[in-house]
């Protein structure tokens, strides 16, 4: 029988160093991902619990301004949007007299901004060109995002000679991140 070489090997205190090093940063690695599951288990449980956010605005809207005044609201699609005119003797003028938010009943027109909508009653938009008739309370679901426009339902050039401003709250609910 032939006497085989065994190669010896032995771990010096160097290797036995960078051994260690490997195995404390693999063990680092293993918890910062452990820790980072844990956080986001965390937030997909925490997130769609969270209440819709409300935020609660005031305006002033002149029956003089064309086309429309700017609220500097920013809809959002799917906000849940309450416009409220404020005060029980809240009124403007379309130059046929003081009315209500509801405007003079019963006088509508084809050129009027919205023909459905009484003479100098209140509406508004968020896309451009797609009115909608408000009055002195209206609550919708947003089908469209963009800045809330609003103003008296009266054809130019006759707004010039409109008088009197509403105050109006606007209420959005947005709903829950989700």
């Amino acid at each position: 029988m032939q006497n085989e070489d065994k190669e010896t090997t032995s771990i010096t205190p160097q290797l036995r160093r960078e051994l260690a090093k490997c195995a404390f940063a693999g063990a680092i690695i293993a918890a910062l991902i452990g820790a980072i599951g844990s956080v986001t288990a965390g937030l997909i449980t925490i997130i769609p619990r969270l209440p819709p956010q409300e935020y609660n605005y005031f305006t002033e809207v002149s029956a003089s301004t064309y086309p429309f005044a700017n609220t500097y609201v920013t809809i959002e699609k799917g906000d849940d949007v309450q416009i409220i005119v404020q005060g029980i003797d809240a009124y403007w003028d379309c130059g046929k007299g003081p009315t209500s938010a509801e405007g003079m009943l019963g006088d509508k027109e084809v050129y009027y901004a919205v023909p459905s909508a009484n003479l100098c009653e209140l509406v508004g938009y968020i896309r451009e060109g797609v009115f909608f008739r408000v009055g002195a309370y209206e609550r919708f679901q947003a089908t469209d995002s963009g800045p809330l426009y609003l103003g008296a339902n009266d054809p130019p050039p006759y707004y010039e000679g409109n008088t009197g401003t509403l105050t109006v709250q606007i209420i959005l609910r947005r709903p829950a991140v989700k």
